[in-house]
């Protein structure tokens, strides 16, 4: 009995080039990124010519190179086992608001399709992504190394995400590593963009399906990009005053404390985000 592909911890290229749905023929290696995805398989595509390059070399003027190969892209393939197309398009749907507020600049887009995965001889709906592959380096708003960053691009990119929050009541998470990266424009571009959550104003505090508060600690992330990089702490603004309240904050930490010990322990010393 095959293994189904959502449920199973890694897939390498061999798993991916014997879907049902990836050509026979595909020009590309899949190569696993090494940012391992929670709630999706996220991989490298790189032409089949460039591997081959990297590992045989190349000839250039009689001298041989080995050129490393660089992604044209990510695949994704959602772990979600989604019912009707509605609850996709629901999920889509999400995706373009981001792509309508953050635009090209400051995200990486990804075109969305839906395909008929073969899984133990039926067939299910599974939502996978093409995304644009982002070269850069990690912004953490928890570190205080700032010193290379364009504080205009950053105000721009911290105005685009309030602006997200105040009229659709939708935030990204923004807490994950290497979820907001610098590309070599100085933009902040977002790479996590399958993880947009609802921001509810009430006492309860929102877990996504891993259980972490993503809502809560994404609000405070961008709180310390404002503090850092605009340089002022916006405490009298209604989100951080409400998410950032110290009680709710401690009961926010512990929860991520827990959940840092209930998945990282599970990852074997993988390295992965919270996408």
């Amino acid at each position: 009995m095959e293994e189904n592909i959502r449920i199973k911890k890694f897939l390498d290229n061999s798993d991916i080039v014997n879907l049902n749905f990836i050509n026979s023929d595909s020009p590309y290696v899949f190569r696993r990124h090494i940012y391992h995805g929670l709630r999706s398989h996220i991989f490298q595509m790189v032409k089949k010519t460039d591997v081959e390059y990297e590992t045989k070399g190349k000839m250039i003027d009689g001298i041989k190179f080995f050129p490393n190969s660089k992604p044209v892209g990510l695949l994704r393939i959602y772990r979600a086992a989604f019912s009707s197309y509605n609850e996709i398009k629901k999920e889509s749907n999400k995706i373009k608001l981001l792509e309508k507020y953050l635009s090209e600049e400051n995200m990486a887009k990804s075109q969305e399709f839906v395909v008929n995965y073969k899984c133990n001889g039926n067939y299910e709906i599974l939502l996978c992504g093409v995304q644009r592959y982002v070269d850069g380096n990690n912004i953490d708003p928890w570190s205080d190394n700032y010193y290379d960053i364009s504080k205009e691009k950053g105000k721009i990119f911290i105005l685009k995400i309030k602006n997200l929050i105040y009229n659709e009541s939708l935030i990204p998470d923004l807490s994950g590593y290497r979820n907001i990266l610098k590309d070599s424009d100085n933009n902040f571009v977002l790479v996590d963009i399958n993880n947009v959550l609802k921001v509810n104003v009430n006492s309860e505090i929102h877990l996504d399906s891993t259980g972490y508060p993503s809502v809560d600690k994404s609000v405070e992330a961008l709180s310390l990009l404002e503090e850092k990089i605009v340089g002022k702490k916006n405490n009298f603004e209604f989100i951080y005053n409400y998410f950032l309240r110290k009680d709710r904050m401690n009961e926010v930490n512990s929860i991520e404390k827990l959940w840092k010990l209930n998945y990282e322990k599970q990852q074997d010393g993988y390295v992965f985000n919270r996408t």
